[in-house]
């Protein structure tokens, strides 16, 4: 599903077997997420790139770490505020949807969303609530 979204884009997916693998322990809600953190990851390559997955689990926990490489890779500023807790919105623009998703997705799921950027790499990390087998 992912690769048929980035198909006709300048963007290349790299999503190993062994993470593909972790995605569905993370439960619907982490899958959610992680879809949505991919989507918002592709928004932060506006000249095309690569979108790196790696999932793993710690302490009975799911780590979700999204990588964004590329010419100009960047988190605009107004994506940034609409990840903000409070962000208003009457302030989100389509633009910025996708990172207020992102972050409302991971307040609903109790995980912890961080993102770090350096000169043409972004990386988005989540740490997701451990999921209990039913």
């Amino acid at each position: 599903m992912t690769a048929d979204f980035l198909a006709e884009s300048k963007i290349a997916l790299d999503w190993p077997d062994a993470s593909a693998g972790r995605a569905e322990q993370a439960g619907p809600g982490g899958v959610k997420l992680l879809l949505n953190l991919l989507a918002f990851g592709a928004d932060a390559l506006p000249r095309g790139g690569k979108l790196q997955v790696f999932i793993s689990k710690q302490c009975g926990r799911h780590y979700v770490a999204i990588t964004a490489e590329g010419t100009n890779a960047r988190i605009d500023p107004e994506a940034l505020a609409a990840m903000a807790p409070m962000a208003a919105m009457d302030s989100l623009q389509p633009r910025t949807i996708q990172a207020y998703f992102a972050a409302s997705l991971a307040a609903d799921l109790d995980a912890r969303l961080t993102n770090d950027g350096a000169l043409g790499r972004v990386t988005i990390e989540a740490l997701l609530p451990a999921v209990v087998d039913r």
